[in-house]
């Protein structure tokens, strides 16, 4: 497992969730997707809550393409944000297909007693030939 973010407070709280469910040997840096740096390529990528920013859009593809291995999958958990549907069009203008689930979640503290939350879980891959 290797974790990244650009804020060194969020992989702290990666590393602390991970430690209190089990997980070690994890790597863990400090990464820009503007300036990405990583040769490794990976079979699965999890992202939550990573295409909030529109300027982000087109780095954020340019990471995927450079760590996704061929045949792999990306999943994303998003919580409806607004720029979530230029995300979609711009991955699949990019090439990339994606499927669109939803999952209701339990609010951690809700505001209303039962009340969930509509989660997207984005599951985005390359279109591949047919041998």
């Amino acid at each position: 497992v290797t974790q990244t973010d650009h804020d060194q407070q969020a992989l702290a709280a990666c590393a602390r969730t991970a430690a209190l469910n089990g997980i070690t040997n994890i790597t863990s840096y400090s990464s820009d997707w503007h300036d990405w740096h990583d040769p490794a390529r990976y079979d699965l990528v999890l992202g939550a809550d990573i295409a909030y920013d529109g300027d982000d859009h087109a780095a954020l593809l340019a990471v995927f393409d450079q760590t996704l291995n061929p045949g792999g999958t990306i999943l994303l958990a998003d919580p409806g944000r607004e720029k979530q549907p230029a995300f979609i069009a711009r991955a699949l203008t990019a090439g990339w297909r994606i499927d669109k689930t939803l999952s209701h979640v339990k609010e951690l503290k809700p505001a209303v007693v039962d009340n969930s939350l509509a989660i997207s879980i984005l599951e985005l891959s390359r279109h591949t030939k047919a041998h």
